[in-house]
Order: C-alpha cells, then structure tokens, then sequence
C-alpha cells in the first residue's frame, strides 16, 4: 500500500517463538502425565529469545521481495 513500516520503540524487547504444534504437543504430555503435572507451573518455548526489531526486520525482507521493491522499516523510539 505504501504506507510506512514502523515499530515503535527501539525493539529491544525478547520474545520466544514457538511452532503451535509443539504448544499442542506439551499440552498433549502434560494430560498423559497429569499425576505429576497437576498444579504445576510450566513455560513452554525454546529457550531462544529473538529481539522484536530483528524479527520486525525478517517480516520486511521478506515483504520486500514479495512486493519486489526496497522496503524501509523504521523504529520510532519515543
């Protein structure tokens, strides 16, 4: 559309990204195993955290070549 592509902040924030299925498949385990789950905490991830700016600039390659031209991506620090 030609609008900008912004993110405001400076995108240091962590996430983890998890496929859905291995969310699924933890939960799958975790009522196979209830005697030992029941009323636990769990984090279910990988461990891995990705800097929201580095995945905001993975989404704009890959809208760039979609749309094969340059996109800009901007971080608005406020």
């Amino acid at each position: 559309e030609g609008s900008e592509l912004k993110v405001n902040g400076d995108g240091a924030q962590e996430r983890d990204y998890i496929f859905i299925d291995d969310v699924v498949e933890a939960f799958v385990a975790a009522v196979k195993h209830s005697t030992r789950t029941n009323g636990e905490s769990f984090y279910i991830g990988t461990g891995q955290g990705v800097l929201l700016r580095e995945a905001f600039l993975k989404v704009a390659s890959v809208a760039a070549k979609i749309a094969s031209k340059e996109i800009i991506p901007e971080l608005y620090i406020e």
